[in-house]
């Protein structure tokens, strides 16, 4: 089922064994699958092995720099929502008094699709 989250001719590793996909996308790295591990956390059962496997996973993303990869990526999608919010912000700020709210009033009614009032405002704030 994990196999199935990853589309492409991939190399897996997994718990020792290296299965391959079927598909091919070129891509001959190795994936992490994730080892199912059962816990019981009110039995205090199989909690050790978990903690393991965790510190197992992310000597794998530090060992392939995936580790680096995904903070990398998760920052950009930080810092992109950040300047998405001052654009918005700073555009917002530029409009005339209750024209946002007039537009979206149109956008409610159907009267204006959501593309047609996102062009009209832009048009607007950069006259």
């Amino acid at each position: 089922m994990l196999q199935l989250a990853h589309p492409g001719r991939r190399i897996f590793q997994h718990e020792g064994s290296v299965p391959v996909s079927n598909a091919d996308n070129g891509a001959d790295e190795p994936v992490w699958l994730p080892p199912i591990q059962r816990t019981i956390a009110t039995e205090d059962s199989g909690v050790t092995e978990l903690i393991e496997k965790i510190a197992k996973h992310r000597s794998h993303l530090e060992q392939t720099g995936d580790l680096i990869r995904r903070e990398r990526a998760r920052l950009a999608a930080e810092l992109d929502l950040l300047v998405e919010t001052e654009l918005v912000k700073t555009f917002r700020a530029g409009l005339a008094a209750g024209r946002y709210a007039a537009v979206l009033d149109q956008v409610v009614d159907r009267s204006l699709s959501p593309q047609q009032a996102a062009l009209e405002l832009i048009r607007e704030a950069q006259e």
